[in-house]
């Protein structure tokens, strides 16, 4: 009743992996240069691409400090009775690894579409 839910559509962007979760559904810890806040959370929902990755399949295969090209679900909550304000992130969908070298030039690459 006091609780207004604002939710932005999906997004695809590269983010770079800090921690992942070897729990499904659980939040991989991530940054990201086109954030107000570089480092945050978000659940992984992704569970195929998550299986391929526990399997360590060829193509889901990552290291801290590679990026994920991937489609992020970010829902701001505002509880206007408490005056307060909530940020969850959700990984819904990973389109690909994207190896160290070359997350640097995967950001630019997009930021130019």
């Amino acid at each position: 009743m006091f609780e207004n839910v604002e939710m932005t559509f999906p997004c695809r962007e590269v983010v770079i992996i800090r921690r992942p979760s070897y729990v499904f559904g659980l939040n991989w810890d991530l940054e990201s240069n086109s954030r107000k806040f570089r480092k945050f959370s978000a659940k992984m929902s992704d569970e195929v691409w998550f299986e391929s990755w526990k399997n360590h399949d060829k193509d889901a295969q990552l290291w801290p400090g590679d990026g994920l090209l991937a489609d992020i679900k970010t829902t701001k909550k505002v509880n206007k009775h408490r005056h307060t304000t909530s940020i969850e992130c959700e990984i819904i969908k990973v389109v690909r690894v994207i190896p160290q070298e070359k997350v640097k030039q995967t950001e630019l690459d997009l930021s130019d579409e």
